[in-house]
């Protein structure tokens, strides 16, 4: 299957050039909506809506021995589960953490100690690992990782048969955009919108814009100040955000979780869903 990966934020017309020009799975970053290349929920509802498939790939600064500790595994593992529920990504599909740079043989030990600790906590996700041929070797031979991403970069040539996706280019020029182009070898390792339909948190197509400054981003409509003591179905979408029991009621438990939801991504931490914490969770 023909894939790209970008850093690219896609419009519709670019997924739509995209299809045109044979591409069939699309790799996309997961991160803050603030952030210059990551996917939020509205393009991953794109994509998947024009009939393509996507995998997701967590990268802050992965480029040196120093960052591979089991610590900063752990962060990560997190941090990118709570953006790949935020997107709607179903359960038991991977997330791609990189290793982006030509690591040694005697840094594999740390490399393996950071992908132990992301598949130990991690939670309903799998675990993706994209890096060189020597990466996936060693990280496949230890067990760390669930799917494997390998780049061309750094590999000789070579090809491991354990790749599930493999990167053969970058920095193309395509639609537009400037692309990797990436062979699906295994269609598992990416999603599909049937997949996302049968998750726990369903995707939810964008309404028409609202006028309200705090809320015109969201996709979801913001329907007023949720607090504790709230109770309906808005109370379950906020409760499978914040990853705590959905059953429709705002009670101290789910004031916890938002607290720690707004502390993580920089809000107010009131335990309240107003705007501002509504239009970061949709």
């Amino acid at each position: 299957m023909k894939a790209i990966d970008c850093a690219t934020k896609l419009n519709k017309e670019n997924i739509e050039g995209l299809k045109a020009s044979g591409v069939q799975v699309i790799g996309r970053y997961l991160g803050p909506e603030s952030s210059w290349k990551a996917m939020n929920r509205s393009e991953a509802s794109s994509i998947l809506s024009a009939g393509l498939s996507l995998f997701s790939i967590w990268e802050t600064n992965p480029v040196r021995h120093a960052y591979f500790t089991g610590a900063q595994g752990e962060k990560d593992a997190k941090s990118a589960a709570l953006f790949a529920s935020g997107i709607g990504q179903p359960a038991a599909t991977p997330i791609y953490f990189t290793v982006d740079y030509d690591a040694a043989a005697h840094e594999m030990d740390s490399i393996i100690d950071y992908f132990r600790r992301i598949k130990s906590v991690i939670g309903k996700y799998k675990t993706g690992a994209y890096g060189s041929f020597s990466v996936v070797e060693a990280l496949a031979r230890s067990g760390a990782a669930d799917y494997y991403y390998q780049t061309y970069a750094w590999s000789s040539g070579k090809l491991s048969r354990r790749a599930h996706i493999y990167q053969h280019d970058n920095g193309r020029a395509l639609a537009g955009i400037t692309v990797d182009y990436d062979r699906i070898l295994d269609p598992s390792s990416t999603w599909n919108r049937s997949a996302a339909k049968r998750a726990a948190i369903p995707l939810i197509e964008k309404p028409p814009e609202k006028s309200d400054s705090d809320t015109q981003a969201a996709i979801v409509p913001y329907p007023g100040l949720i607090h504790l003591g709230s109770r309906g179905k808005d109370v379950m979408r906020i409760q499978r955000v914040v990853r705590v029991t959905a059953d429709g009621m705002f009670g101290p438990i789910t004031e916890r979780a938002v607290r720690s939801y707004q502390k993580h991504h920089g809000l107010e931490a009131d335990g309240i869903v107003g705007p501002k914490t509504w239009n970061v969770m949709f």
